[in-house]
C-alpha cells in the first residue's frame, strides 16, 4: 500500500521586503493566460481564454499566443473569432504542439504541425462527462494523454490521428495528469493522485488520501523517481515513483502549477500571484513574489534560471536569474573554511556586499534580519566550492541596525551592519 510521511516543509516568508529577479513582461493580451512552455531559449507558446460579458450574452473567448525572441515580445497566433477557451499547452519540438480546452460544451483539442500558423481541431469520442480537458501529457510525438475535470482521460498512439477514451472508474474531479513512460503515469484529482503501469488501463487504488480538501492541480516528474504536486495549499514530493509522498501543507495559497528544470531546483505559482522557489529538491520552499491580484496559472522554466509565470487577465512574468538577485561567484577556487566576511560599504545606504566563502558543495542560506530577530530577507541556493558575493539592497528598510547569518551544513555565523539613510 503507498504510503505518505507527513513531514512539516520549511516555508520562509519574505514577501514585503524580498528582493526578487521577476519583472513584469508585456503578453499582449488581456485574456487569462492559463498555461505557458518554452520550446528553447527562443521560442515559446501561452494559451487561455475566459469569458466575455456581452449584454446578455456570456461569449467564450480563447487566445493563443508565441515568442520568437525569448519572451520579450508575444504575437497573437489565436485563429479569428476563436470561441474555444483552453487550459493546457504542450508543444513536442518547434513546430509540434497540442492544446487542450473546450468548445463550448465539449472537450476539445488542438493541433499545430507548423509553430502555431495553423490549429487544426482534433476528433474526439464523445464522453458523457462534462468538458474542460486541462492537461496535457506527451511522452514522445505518437504517445500522448489529455485529462480534464469529468473525470476523463483521452489517449492517442498515433500523434492525434485518433484519441481513444481510457475508463477511469473512480467518480472525482481530475485536474492534472503526468506521463514518465508510455506505460507509467499519474493523476492529480480530489484529495488523491492514482498511478498507472499499463498506460491507463488501470489505475492504482493503493492510494492515500492527502487531505480532504485539496485538489491536485499540477504534477511534475523531472525523471521516473522524483515527481511533485501541487494543490490547495499543499506541494508533496516523492522520491521513488510514487511509492512514498513526503510532505504536506503550511502554505497559505493555492497552488496551481509547478515546474522543475533540474532535480534539486523548482518553482511553483498560485493564488495571490505569489511564486514560490525550492533549491532542495521541493523540501524547502520560498516566496520570491506574491503580487496579490489575482493568480498566476502556469509556471515554466528552459533551464534553472530562466523561467515564466502566467495568469489573470494576461498578466505575466519573466526572470533571467531564477528570480533572486545579487549571488555571484567570485572565485572557483576551493576554500579553507566557511567563512563570512563583513560587509562593504559599512554603514552603507542603500546597498552594501556581502562575501563568504565555502570549502565544499552546500545547501547555504543567507539570512538578514532587523535587532528584534525579523527576517527582511533570506536566500537559500545550492553552491559549489568557492567564493561569493551579495548585492543587497536595503531600499525598503528603515536606518537602523541589521544583522546578517550565513547558515551551511554545521557551519553558521552573524555578523553586523548599519544601513543610514
Amino acid at each position: 500500500m503507498r504510503k505518505i510521511f507527513l513531514i512539516i516543509l520549511i516555508f520562509i516568508n519574505t514577501t514585503v521586503y524580498s528582493q526578487t529577479g521577476w519583472f513584469e513582461q508585456e503578453s499582449n493580451t488581456d485574456i487569462t493566460l492559463y498555461s505557458v512552455q518554452m520550446t528553447d531559449l527562443n521560442t515559446g507558446y501561452a494559451v487561455g481564454g475566459d469569458i466575455l460579458i456581452d449584454g446578455n450574452d456570456a461569449l467564450d473567448r480563447g487566445v493563443i499566443i508565441k515568442t520568437t525572441n525569448g519572451g520579450n515580445n508575444w504575437f497573437s497566433q489565436t485563429p479569428q473569432g476563436f470561441d474555444k477557451i483552453l487550459y493546457s499547452v504542450c508543444f513536442l519540438n518547434n513546430q509540434t504542439g497540442y492544446a487542450a480546452g473546450k468548445d463550448n460544451q465539449n472537450h476539445a483539442i488542438f493541433k499545430t504541425t507548423n509553430g502555431g500558423e495553423n490549429w487544426i481541431q482534433q476528433s474526439l469520442p464523445s464522453s458523457p462527462n462534462t468538458p474542460p480537458l486541462l492537461d496535457l501529457s506527451f511522452i514522445n510525438t505518437e504517445a500522448g494523454y489529455a485529462a480534464g475535470v469529468g473525470p476523463v482521460i483521452f489517449k492517442t498512439t498515433n500523434g492525434g490521428s485518433t484519441w481513444n477514451l481510457l475508463s477511469f472508474p473512480y467518480q472525482t474531479g481530475m485536474y492534472s495528469i503526468e506521463f514518465t513512460s508510455v506505460n507509467t503515469g499519474y493523476a492529480g484529482t480530489d484529495k488523491v493522485i492514482y498511478k498507472t503501469t499499463n498506460g491507463g488501463i488501470n489505475w492504482d487504488t493503493n492510494y492515500y488520501r492527502f487531505n480532504s480538501s485539496v485538489s491536485y492541480r499540477s504534477i511534475f516528474f523531472s525523471d521516473v523517481n522524483y515527481g511533485h504536486a501541487a494543490g490547495n495549499g499543499q506541494l508533496p514530493y516523492t522520491t521513488n515513483g510514487g511509492d512514498y509522498w513526503f510532505g504536506g501543507g503550511g502554505f497559505l495559497n493555492d497552488i496551481r502549477s509547478i515546474h522543475f528544470p533540474s532535480r534539486w531546483i523548482g518553482y511553483s505559482v498560485g493564488e495571490n500571484n505569489v511564486i514560490y522557489k525550492s533549491t532542495n529538491g521541493g523540501n524547502i520552499w520560498y516566496n520570491q513574489i506574491q503580487l496579490g491580484l489575482g493568480a498566476f496559472n502556469s509556471v515554466f522554466f528552459i533551464n534553472d534560471t530562466i523561467g515564466i509565470a502566467v495568469g489573470d487577465g494576461g498578466l505575466m512574468y519573466r526572470t533571467m536569474n531564477g528570480g533572486t538577485v545579487g549571488i555571484n561567484i567570485i572565485s572557483s577556487e576551493i576554500p579553507n573554511s566557511f567563512n563570512l566576511r563583513q560587509n562593504y560599504p559599512n554603514p552603507f545606504n542603500p546597498k552594501t556586499t556581502i562575501e563568504f566563502e565555502i570549502p565544499k558543495s552546500s545547501l547555504i542560506k543567507l539570512t538578514i534580519f532587523d535587532y528584534t530577530g525579523k527576517t527582511v530577507n533570506e536566500i537559500s541556493r545550492r553552491l559549489t566550492a568557492g567564493s561569493y558575493n551579495y548585492s543587497f539592497d536595503g531600499s525598503n528598510l528603515a536606518s537602523g541596525v541589521y544583522f546578517y547569518r550565513l547558515s551551511a551544513n554545521d557551519f553558521e555565523q552573524v555578523r553586523k551592519m548599519v544601513l543610514i539613510k
